[in-house]
């Protein structure tokens, strides 16, 4: 008991403090909170984002006991037709529900979904699209859609609209919308959105208000038969199990709800792993929030020097000091956490929205979780007492005479920490090298990094000392701030080591992020040069109207055809008389390290027969020599492995077409050949003179620009009924430099608060030395200058600390992964090391008051 008096006195004295200095309170109230305000918002985000079991089986089947699907031997009487559509009367597929409720128990409900494609015209051209036949208004689809507008259809000439289709088509409830196949115009009446699929784009009509007529306009292309599924109520009493026994006797398979809501698979431990990695994440947190933090702390212990030593001289012990300090922790961290919470409720519902378009789902019910909130609470408190537990140790040990006099002590760093940082940072590779071993263990990798972090941290103070003992070679301003760093060790130490926690954790990511798209860049393999396009035929002639409407609708420049060389091989004695003819492709031997082999190794490995333009169009530049070659009679190999001592190898199902011939190479200056290149090409003549046949494969389009999104539509809609393929080269698009970029901009975000709360803590410490400027007659400027010296050290140390510290678990997740190349993120890395401290100092300068202050002192 007679412990709690002297804590609720020490509250007492912390409270009063916080309130006396409101600035520094609420600075510190801002760096405890601001994380706890993360925390509690990513809580409530992903507890509300994170559906339930049985919200994802709704969105599936609606309020349905259980879903039916036909086998193949599945017997419905009066269902003849079943499984197919009827010839020529656009009849739709599968026996009706009034039939496969007559198989089941009395009291059970069928009720059918009937989905297919219909063909509808979109501005100048046509798009299919997907069609839904239901009733929405049957209780039994309730949570499979969700209306956004309007209401729901009345008639068979009514349709809803998913949101995303009515948007791109720009229709509103009473536009008129007009289907080519079945030819018929309806009436839109509302917008819907299936909630797993924002963007999906569907119409939902009446049951039969897509059926077609027997008659179909002449061009029109024929869409998809309509498939059915079948969602079943069962009445009260009926078993999971009799249900399904009653199905399975006429072949018809009945999942139950039971069924989606406990699927069979059961856990592996994830659950278990994804706590551990958890609770190191949210371990390496808090030390975020104390390193921020800390600093502050320590400069209001400074500030309470006096305080705090008049209290000594009084008798207070070491212990009621330090509980004076600590107590001030836990009053800012408790009113941080209540405040970060607090905040963090509604900033998430503010999120919601824009969270369910980047996932394109719907969330679930806002979800509030009070014990895990009660738990970001305890984070701020836990948060406060660290990051003022050190201040109190130093401030329970000052020299009470030297405080009074408002002297300081100058304490160097132990060696003992230093040497215990280094043997962190070993021990904590060491660790992370074992978590990547296989099989890679996340949890024992993300604690490797927390030591190794730990341990660059235990070595900030000395690598500060060492940098002030080099200032003498350096400018006046550099070597202030550096001595300056030097001398308040405290407070520039969890400065230096907040900017080295943020950006360890960006490097660390960009890394296996750069690693990952480096790897994905390698896999990619290109259809033609970055700004084409190919039409590939699948069966059919391309005949020149359709080109020339692809071409015209991508603005393309130039049509070059494929024309691939081919060798007669004969007929195949299956192949009844009057078929075609087989053959096959010509393609060049290629000199690897095992032989010669066939070209496919690049590309198709197929042969194109051309002139001059299909070399221009294939390299991307004209090629003088490589032309005259080709009218020539020579084999342009596009590939160097193609060509040897000067000749080339022309091979078909193994055999080689003739001796070798005349060959020359033809750089595309391209790392991999596009898949739709040849590895060669021959004249005309050449082609004729080894009697070899020509087939058309496609036609290669130039395109001065890259073709817009909808330029793209309108030459896909060209091509509907053809089994021709369009494809559009625009190059690998990964997100790796984007993700790089947001992490520097979060990290960039935390690097300035931690500069800006040491350069800030440091103006108002060191009012007595900028006296001293002052009176030695030092520049008004010169203060300006300190300030952004001052901020360019502590970021530029963190950053150096950063990327170190960055870079161990870095290497080990991607050594985790030996598919992946070792990429570092040059970009992330300049930016942290160049561009961040030059941003500090920078801010740092236009926040600072250039008059030096005229104080007394005591000297």
């Amino acid at each position: 008991m007679a412990v709690l008096p002297g804590w609720r006195v020490a509250l007492r004295v912390a409270t009063r403090d916080a309130l006396r200095h409101k600035g520094r309170s609420i600075l510190i109230l801002a760096m405890v909170g601001l994380p706890v305000l993360g925390m509690s918002t990513a809580d409530v985000l992903a507890r509300t984002l994170q559906l339930s079991r049985q919200d994802v089986v709704t969105r599936q089947i609606g309020q349905a006991d259980a879903e039916l699907t036909l086998r193949q031997q599945a017997t419905v009487p009066g269902a003849a037709g079943a499984g197919r559509t009827a010839a020529g009367t656009g009849a739709t597929a599968g026996p009706s529900a009034a039939q496969l409720q007559a198989l089941l128990p009395a009291g059970t409900r069928v009720v059918a979904q009937r989905s297919g494609q219909v063909v509808m015209s979109q501005g100048a051209g046509v798009a299919t699209v997907e069609t839904r036949e239901l009733d929405q208004a049957d209780p039994i689809f309730d949570g499979m859609y969700a209306r956004r507008t309007g209401r729901l259809p009345g008639r068979s000439d009514e349709v809803t609209l998913s949101a995303a289709l009515a948007h791109r088509l720009r229709a509103h409830p009473g536009d008129r919308i007009a289907l080519v196949d079945p030819a018929r115009t309806y009436t839109v009446v509302g917008t819907a959105v299936a909630p797993s699929s924002l963007q999906a784009d569907f119409v939902l009509g009446l049951p039969g208000a897509f059926a077609r007529s027997a008659t179909v306009p002449a061009g029109a292309v024929k869409a998809g038969e309509f498939a059915p599924t079948y969602l079943v109520t069962k009445p009260p009493g009926l078993s999971d199990g009799q249900l399904v026994a009653a199905a399975a006797e006429h072949g018809v398979t009945a999942r139950t709800r039971a069924e989606y809501l406990h699927p069979r698979a059961s856990g592996d431990g994830k659950t278990t792993q994804t706590f551990a990695v958890g609770v190191v994440v949210v371990g390496l947190g808090i030390l975020q929030v104390v390193l921020l933090a800390g600093a502050a702390f320590a400069v209001g212990a400074r500030r309470q020097v006096r305080d705090l030593a008049l209290l000594a001289a009084a008798g207070a012990d070491r212990r009621q000091l330090r509980a004076v300090v600590l107590s001030s922790g836990a009053v800012l961290g408790a009113v941080a956490g209540v405040v970060g919470v607090a905040l963090g409720v509604p900033l998430a519902a503010l999120l919601i929205g824009p969270f369910e378009q980047y996932g394109q789902t719907l969330a679930g019910p806002f979800d509030l979780r009070p014990a895990e909130l009660a738990l970001g609470v305890a984070i701020g408190v836990v948060a406060g007492l660290l990051a003022a537990a050190l201040p109190a140790r130093t401030a329970s040990r000052q020299d009470v005479v030297l405080a009074l006099t408002g002297r300081r002590g100058i304490r160097g760093t132990p060696k003992r920490l230093t040497a215990g940082g280094l043997a962190a940072v070993v021990a904590g590779a060491l660790i992370a090298a074992k978590g990547a071993t296989p099989p890679a263990s996340a949890t024992v990798l993300l604690v490797g990094a927390s030591v190794a972090e730990l341990g660059f941290l235990a070595c900030a103070p000395a690598l500060v000392g060492a940098a002030a003992r080099a200032a003498r070679f350096l400018p006046v301003s550099v070597r202030l701030a550096l001595r300056d760093a030097s001398r308040h060790r405290a407070r520039t130490g969890p400065a230096v080591g907040a900017v080295m926690a943020a950006l360890a954790g960006a490097i660390a990511i960009a890394t296996y992020t750069a690693s990952n798209t480096a790897h994905q860049r390698s896999l990619y393999e290109p259809s033609a040069r970055t700004g084409q396009a190919v039409l590939y035929e699948n069966g059919t002639s391309l005949d020149t109207a359709l080109t020339g409407k692809v071409a015209a609708a991508l603005h393309a420049s130039a049509a070059v055809p494929l024309v691939e060389a081919d060798r007669d091989c004969g007929r195949s004695p299956l192949e009844p008389a009057g078929g075609p003819v087989g053959c096959t492709s010509v393609s060049v031997l290629l000199a690897g390290s095992d032989g010669l082999r066939p070209g496919a190794a690049d590309g198709y490995g197929t042969v194109l027969v051309g002139d001059a333009s299909t070399l221009r169009a294939l390299l991307g530049h004209p090629d003088r020599e490589a032309e005259n070659a080709l009218a020539a009679g020579k084999v342009v190999s596009l590939t160097r492995h193609g060509v040897q001592q000067g000749t080339a190898v022309l091979t078909a199902d193994g055999d080689r077409l003739g001796p070798a011939f005349p060959a020359v190479f033809a750089d595309p200056g391209l790392r991999r050949l596009p898949t739709s290149y040849p590895s060669a090409v021959i004249s005309a003549s050449t082609a004729h003179a080894l009697g070899l046949r020509t087939s058309n494969r496609g036609v290669l389009l130039d395109l001065p620009r890259m073709p817009s999104r909808d330029d793209e539509a309108r030459a896909q809609s060209s091509l509907l009924g053809t089994d021709t393929g369009l494809v559009v080269e625009r190059g690998y698009h990964g997100r790796g430099d984007a993700v790089q970029l947001a992490l520097v901009a979060v990290a960039g975000v935390v690097t300035l608060a931690a500069t800006a709360i040491s350069t800030g803590l440091a103006a108002a410490e060191g009012q007595a030395d900028l006296a001293t400027l002052a009176a030695v007659g030092a520049a008004p400027r010169e203060r300006r200058r300190l300030a952004m010296c001052q901020a360019a050290v502590v970021s530029l140390l963190g950053a150096g600390l950063g990327v170190l510290a960055g870079l161990v678990p870095a290497i080990a997740v991607v050594h985790a992964r030996p598919e992946l190349p070792l990429t570092l993120p040059w970009l992330v890395i300049g930016l942290s090391v160049a561009a961040l401290p030059v941003l500090a100092a920078l801010l740092a300068g236009a926040f600072s008051r250039s008059r030096l202050p005229m104080v007394a002192r005591m000297t």
